[in-house]
């Protein structure tokens, strides 16, 4: 799973959001860190891109997890939210070095990614959203957007 957001708008953005996402498309029988190397090295001399991706492996229960800049994921469980911190910075306006995290989940988990035109949720509406499935996940949020800012939400079951 992978959620994106340009620096800036317009059509330059759009440009380099369609960069990161052919190359991530081009890399889909390579593993992640690759994807994710490839990625950074094709968006060299952009604008570059706020990113997250993820991998769910349901055999061993894994999500590997890599995000960079003000873009947000979080693991939901009926009994839990985990919220996944990217590092700071944008990328793919420069090679960093690719460290994934490793969360184990329970298989009634859903992954929550969204871009910073929502602002980050209070940690008090988390049973809600343990209450919640990914289609009403995403209706909430979409009446938490300010309008101000373009959004981009993506959220899944990781149960099948």
């Amino acid at each position: 799973f992978v959620t994106i957001d340009a620096v800036g708008h317009g059509e330059e953005a759009s440009r380099v959001a369609d960069i990161a996402t052919d190359t991530i498309k081009q890399q889909l029988s390579k593993g992640l860190v690759d994807i994710i190397q490839t990625c950074q090295s094709a968006l060299l001399n952009t604008r570059g891109v706020v990113i997250c991706f993820a991998l769910y492996l349901p055999k061993n229960n894994r999500v590997y997890y890599y995000g960079v800049g003000n873009i947000r994921c979080l693991l939901i469980s009926r009994s839990r939210v985990i919220q996944v911190n990217s590092i700071p910075g944008i990328f793919g306006t420069k090679n960093q070095t690719v460290n994934l995290s490793q969360l184990e989940v329970s298989p009634q988990t859903q992954l929550l990614m969204f871009t910073d035109g929502i602002d980050a949720l209070p940690s008090a509406i988390y049973p809600l959203l343990r209450s919640m499935n990914s289609r009403h996940i995403i209706n909430f949020l979409s009446h938490e957007w300010s309008g101000q800012d373009d959004i981009c939400c993506l959220c899944e079951s990781l149960n099948g």
